[in-house]
């Protein structure tokens, strides 16, 4: 009711409703808020924004690296200690290095755990059986 269009005739474009051929448009802010306002809504209209949409690429991306970690081990007490750890990602563009960063200390700190503290199981296939707390 906004841009006084049929459904067909709106676009998304540059964050904002237009009516495709003409320079009648709204911003989502402006139409999110006139959806929620009840008062203003012509009769019969419920408030409120509802859609489905799914994101289905054609090609998918797998991420690709390797992680490499030196340890030494007192054969004495069985004390182990991390000496060097070496971690090589392709990222592709990073748009938040610090995101990044932390994804990858992260991963360090698990694969260190995972290595060294947890009991991993697998089966003669390779399937981890030891995913959860479930298993």
């Amino acid at each position: 009711h906004l841009l006084e269009a049929d459904e067909g005739d709106i676009v998304i474009e540059n964050g904002a409703l237009k009516v495709a051929g003409t320079d009648k448009q709204v911003p989502w802010f402006q139409m999110a808020l006139a959806a929620y306002t009840a008062h203003n809504l012509p009769g019969g209209m419920e408030p409120g924004l509802k859609e489905t949409s799914f994101y289905d690429p054609s090609n998918f991306t797998f991420p690709a690296g390797c992680y490499v970690c030196e340890v030494e081990i007192d054969p004495e007490t069985g004390v182990t200690e991390v000496v060097q750890f070496v971690a090589a990602d392709d990222f592709g563009n990073i748009i938040n290095p610090m995101i990044v960063e932390g994804q990858v200390h992260g991963g360090v700190a698990q694969g260190i755990g995972q290595a060294l503290l947890e009991g991993t199981r697998y089966d003669a296939s390779g399937q981890l059986l030891t995913a959860s707390y479930m298993d």
